[in-house]
This record gives C-alpha cells, sequence and structure tokens, in this order.
C-alpha cells in the first residue's frame, strides 16, 4: 500500500460525525483509491464542521497516474 507523504489514513468506517471534529479554519483533502470512499468522507467530515472540504478525484490512481510521490503505508487493522 502506499499514501500521500504527510498524510494521515482513516478508516472510513470509523468517521462518525458524532466522533469526529474537524476544525473550520483548516482545509482538508480526502482520497480513496479511486475517489468513490473519499466523497463519502467528505460530506462526513462536512457535516462534521469542516468547512473547506476537497474531494481528489481519481483517488491514488489519479495520483500515482500523474507521477506524484508516495510513500510506503502499512494498514494496522482495526481492532476486534
Amino acid at each position: 500500500q502506499v499514501k500521500i507523504p504527510n498524510s494521515s489514513h482513516q478508516f472510513l468506517g470509523q468517521m462518525l460525525p458524532d466522533h469526529i471534529h474537524f476544525d473550520p479554519q483548516k482545509t482538508y483533502a480526502f482520497q480513496c483509491h479511486t475517489g468513490g470512499r473519499s466523497i463519502i468522507a467528505a460530506s462526513i467530515a462536512q457535516r462534521a464542521g469542516a468547512e473547506n472540504v476537497i474531494n481528489m478525484e481519481g483517488g491514488m490512481v489519479a495520483w500515482e497516474n500523474a507521477n506524484l510521490p508516495v510513500e510506503s503505508h502499512q494498514e494496522t487493522p482495526l481492532p476486534a
């Protein structure tokens, strides 16, 4: 797995609007593999208070096809 350098990973299923906080002064960009789940995450973030939200159209597939930098990413299993 790869990710955008200096980005953080959040499972979509853990993004519950009642349990997350977004600073309305910051900009948040969301991406997934192809862009389908990130549009859902962006919507959740907006409902949780984020005002400046970007969905990266095309996701990591588009990012890598544009030869933009990536770094290795180990997925942490969800707690049982």
